[in-house]
């Protein structure tokens, strides 16, 4: 698998696990996991009638069709979610994230949602933490020249710090994601001339991240 986001995903995914993988595109990550025997089960599911067929035709030619099912669905409204307990939604936007989760009878069986949004991470993990799970593992891989935050939720009572659910778990791992939010937010600054409001909130940002390389390296971002 080529991807590191997929590679990271499955990381996160442990032998007990029965995946929902929502979005599953080619399928790529159900093979991945379900020949390297990495999962109990894995589902592919997709909203595209063309996604999933390239999603079959993939699995057919890894001769996995007895291993892995497919369902044509919009998010979890077609798909039987009692014998699961792990959902995977990557590669799609907060809002359509947040939209699929919304429907909670869904949710009664899920312990585990692994996440990769495309935007809107604080969003996300605010979202998750309302409806009863806890960031509990996030690691930021870079694929195709782009960061993503890869983030790991499991069903518990318990809420993430306001940092945290702004500005991500601070692990060592993500310092280049450190380093390159802070570069990013500078030159925004310099681009912004008339937004007030905005530029205090790259400032305050910035100083989060800066805190977070201090507290790790002991130095801060020149």
């Amino acid at each position: 698998m080529n991807s590191n986001r997929l590679l990271q995903i499955s990381l996160f995914v442990d032998h007990n696990d029965s995946v929902i993988d929502i979005g599953c595109d080619h399928a790529l990550l159900d093979i991945y996991l379900i020949e390297n025997k990495l999962c109990k089960k894995a589902l592919a599911t997709d909203i595209s009638e063309n996604a999933l067929e390239q999603g079959i035709n993939n699995i057919k030619k890894h001769d996995l069709e007895s291993y892995i099912p497919t369902v044509l669905s919009d998010g979890l409204k077609n798909i039987e979610v009692s014998d699961y307990n792990t959902l995977v939604l990557s590669g799609m936007g907060a809002h359509t994230i947040i939209e699929i989760l919304s429907n909670k009878h869904k949710l009664t069986n899920i312990q585990k949602i692994l996440i990769s949004s495309n935007n809107d991470y604080p969003l996300v993990r605010h979202e998750l933490n309302r409806i009863g799970y806890y960031l509990e593992d996030e690691k930021v891989v870079e694929d195709k020249n782009h960061f993503y935050p890869i983030m790991k939720f499991v069903k518990k009572k318990k809420k993430n710090k306001i940092n945290e659910i702004r500005y991500g778990l601070l692990k060592i791992s993500n310092i280049p994601y450190y380093e390159y939010l802070i570069r990013n937010n500078r030159l925004l600054i310099k681009q912004i001339k008339h937004a007030f409001f905005k530029k205090m909130c790259l400032y305050l940002d910035n100083h989060y991240y800066q805190k977070y390389l201090k507290k790790i390296t002991g130095r801060k971002l020149k």
